[in-house]
């Protein structure tokens, strides 16, 4: 009773309680009392050693955010107190919102928590299963970009260990950063088409006005002419051409009224 309540008080999701050897007494996962065996539970090992500590565990099917610390009463150990909380989706889907990154939260060769589509689990799984051991030896402080090729895309990588002094033989924990390539440069051409788009439509109105002005300056002079021509067919010899601008047609215009008063002479 009294672990369910430092649990429910402490908000946590993980408590353990052992005795001075690191023997279990008391497990309990999401205020329940499950027995499970603690390999690879390294913060536990330090505390027993009068040293608290942090790091991350995984019992298979969840991975916690772990810290134990020793019970000391005057010079004696009596025991550890561990205390975890377990990096769930909506962690996860945090970290992918500050990294603009799809995230998988592995453990070994497994994938517990993934936000990336259903279209690329089924070929990073594959590639997963076969690959990642090879980068889970890379030096924990300086994780290199790595590519990954499937049938789903090209991806650049990113594997980050969280685990930082693992067991031997124990599972790896790691978050994998992935970006699609085909996706970022689509992202990246974006503005560049957006840009295009706004100043081809620009200059198509432009364009379209400049055109709309020379035509109109154009065709209301030849309208006037051919008026007079009318005018000048049905005897109104003292029609004016009334042309506003351009000296091409101005003097058409003088020589279309020369040609009316020599007619009518």
């Amino acid at each position: 009773q009294l672990s369910r309540e430092l649990t429910q008080n402490t908000l946590s999701d993980l408590f353990i309680l052992t005795n001075a050897q690191g023997n279990q007494l008391v497990q309990l996962i999401q205020g329940q009392v499950q027995e499970f065996p603690l390999t690879g539970f390294t913060p536990i090992v330090r505390a027993i050693k009068r040293k608290s500590s942090a790091d991350v565990w995984s019992n298979g099917h969840a991975v916690f955010r772990c810290a134990a610390t020793p019970i000391i009463v005057g010079a004696e150990l009596l025991g550890t107190v561990s205390i975890g909380f377990q990096i769930n989706e909506t962690e996860i889907n945090s970290i992918r919102s500050m990294t603009n990154s799809e995230v998988i939260l592995l453990v070994g060769d497994v994938s517990l928590v993934t936000t990336s589509s259903e279209d690329w689990n089924d070929e990073l799984d594959g590639w997963i299963r076969t690959d990642i051991k090879n980068y889970y030896n890379e030096h924990l402080s300086f994780p290199e970009v790595i590519r990954i090729t499937t049938n789903a895309g090209l991806f650049e990588a990113l594997v980050c260990r969280l685990d930082m002094e693992p067991s031997t033989g124990e599972a790896q924990i790691a978050f994998l950063f992935l970006k699609p390539i085909d996706k970022e440069v689509q992202k990246a051409l974006e503005p560049v088409m957006e840009s295009f788009i706004i100043l081809s439509i620009i200059v198509l109105v432009v364009t379209a006005i400049i055109g709309f002005l020379i035509s109109k300056g154009i065709t209301r002079p030849i309208a006037a002419l051919v008026q007079g021509t009318a005018e000048v067919s049905q005897g109104n010899y003292d029609f004016k051409i009334e042309v506003g601008s351009g000296e091409e047609l101005k003097f058409l215009a003088k020589k279309f009224e020369e040609m009316s008063s020599s007619l009518k002479e």
